[in-house]
């Protein structure tokens, strides 16, 4: 969360020579580049509580509410960072990473604990 954190305080328009290559990938690629980084978050966050021996529908929709809360307030703060804007298409895509990759982990944890 602090990495998606840093990644949206990148303003918009820089001249910083670091933040360079990130500017010059296509506005569309960037959005999209939004579902494998919230499918890795929502990984971590299906992990975390796996651990804990805790499994199911209702850790599956703790994690993505999560993510959910997250993604919104990742939105409120880039109304905030020059250039940056705020996007319910953008909510959406990191909706689809965490939802898809929380179907999969689902089919993936059913598998496993069958066959155990």
């Amino acid at each position: 969360m602090v990495g998606i954190f840093a990644l949206s305080s990148i303003p918009g328009h820089t001249k910083v020579g670091r933040w360079n290559l990130l500017l010059h990938v296509k506005p569309q690629w960037q959005n999209l580049l939004r579902i494998p980084l919230f499918a890795l978050l929502q990984i971590l966050w299906l992990r975390a509580f796996t651990r804990t021996r805790r499994h199911g529908t209702p850790v599956m929709l703790v994690c993505v509410s999560t993510s959910l809360i997250y993604s919104l307030a990742d939105k409120l703060h880039q109304l905030y960072v020059p250039g940056r804007y705020a996007s319910l298409l953008d909510v959406g895509l990191n909706i689809i990473g965490g939802g898809l990759n929380s179907i999969f982990y689902r089919f993936i944890d059913n598998n496993v604990n069958k066959d155990t």
